[in-house]
């Protein structure tokens, strides 16, 4: 659902850096059932301090829902505007056009 989404989301902020630009958006796939996938893409790192810090790998955090933290189900709902073609966002969620 949108809410698991937006936690998914949370989640990353509050782990990434505090200057960090985060954009995130949302597919619904109805072939997924109770599941989502979440992907990151992080960019704007310093060439300079690539290697400077090891990555720390771990399994990826899974929250199962009990049948009581279960939500109904909400359809997303298509909404409509008028696209600015001057709008930052636009320009940079254009890119994923090509």
């Amino acid at each position: 659902t949108l809410d698991e989404i937006y936690e998914a989301s949370q989640s990353i902020t509050e782990k990434a850096n505090e200057d960090a630009s985060i954009i995130w958006g949302a597919v619904i796939n109805d072939n997924m059932d109770d599941e989502i996938s979440v992907t990151v893409i992080a960019t704007g790192f310093d060439s300079n301090n690539l290697g400077a810090q090891s990555a720390k790998t771990k399994e990826p955090e899974t929250q199962a829902a009990t049948a009581e933290e279960k939500k109904p189900e909400k359809k997303a709902e298509r909404t409509s505007r008028v696209i600015d073609e001057d709008d930052d966002f636009y320009n940079i969620m254009s890119i994923f056009n090509k």
